[in-house]
């Protein structure tokens, strides 16, 4: 990457290196519109101020270069209430960058993967400097077929499970967990049930049925709802031109894909 084309770019109270080569860097580099929104994540992000509070202990699995963690770590007043789970190294140093730029020593970041079972498994890794950064996988998904072998490395990364890292850690909460890590939602999701039912987080996930399948939609539907949880699909609108959007909670019941591709389940 050139020097020249680096910048720091400030979003949602905190700051981070933004080059060109990276598609949620040059999102961040779009700043805000006429109204002082955020162009990235807009609603995404909607969500984590209205429920990530001070003192939360925040989990972001599938951290890519950390904007979310380190917007935990603001809103939750102390780093290392965030933990960041990031198997991809040079994805995870972008990440430690971003933590140091804004003071965030302390927040914990993880290079192993989450899953179903304690093991090794081959991840699918893009190429430092694609464009797509945040397409690794440990599945050989459509995203992988798209772009071809040639543009991923076959790393071997360790995989546990949410439940051992959460009981090994001795954590006293779990209150907001966000997921994206490309289809493999749902293994993360076996291996911390009991996180789940414990600590009864909020958690903000990726869901695609034509990436995923619509078998993981049912999957993860029987899921949650076995655990009391009610589902939603967030979206903001604007009742004119003129105005903010606002953030709304659309019931969602897993029939279909949904239209943003990200679900909010509420305990």
């Amino acid at each position: 990457m050139s020097l020249d084309s680096l910048s720091i770019q400030e979003f949602d109270g905190c700051r981070f290196f933004c080059g060109d080569n990276n598609k949620i860097e040059r999102e961040l580099k779009k700043g805000r519109n006429f109204f002082g929104e955020y162009h990235y994540d807009f609603t995404n992000f909607a969500v984590v101020k209205r429920l990530v509070a001070f003192g939360h202990i925040c989990l972001d699995v599938g951290a890519n270069i950390g904007v979310y963690s380190n917007v935990f770590a603001h809103l939750s007043g102390d780093a290392s209430n965030v933990h960041a789970f990031e198997p991809v190294r040079h994805i995870r140093h972008k990440l430690l960058a971003n933590a140091k730029l804004n003071g965030h020593s302390g927040l914990n970041v993880n290079d192993f993967a989450l899953g179903d079972a304690e093991t090794n498994m081959t991840m699918f890794q893009i190429k430092q400097g694609h464009i797509r950064g945040g397409v690794s996988s440990l599945l050989q998904n459509d995203t992988y077929k798209q772009l071809g072998a040639e543009n991923y490395d076959e790393v071997e990364v360790v995989v546990t499970l949410l439940d051992s890292y959460v009981e090994n850690r001795n954590l006293r909460s779990v209150d907001f967990m966000k997921i994206d890590v490309e289809g493999f939602e749902m293994n993360v999701l076996r291996g911390g049930r009991k996180t789940v039912e414990r600590h009864r987080p909020f958690v903000l996930l990726e869901l695609d049925f034509e990436r995923h399948g619509a078998a993981v939609g049912k999957e993860m539907k029987d899921y949650f709802f076995s655990l009391g949880y009610q589902a939603f699909e967030p979206e903001t609108t604007k009742t004119s031109p003129f105005t903010h959007r606002k953030l709304s909670f659309v019931p969602y019941d897993f029939s279909d894909s949904p239209r943003r591709r990200n679900i909010l389940l509420v305990p």
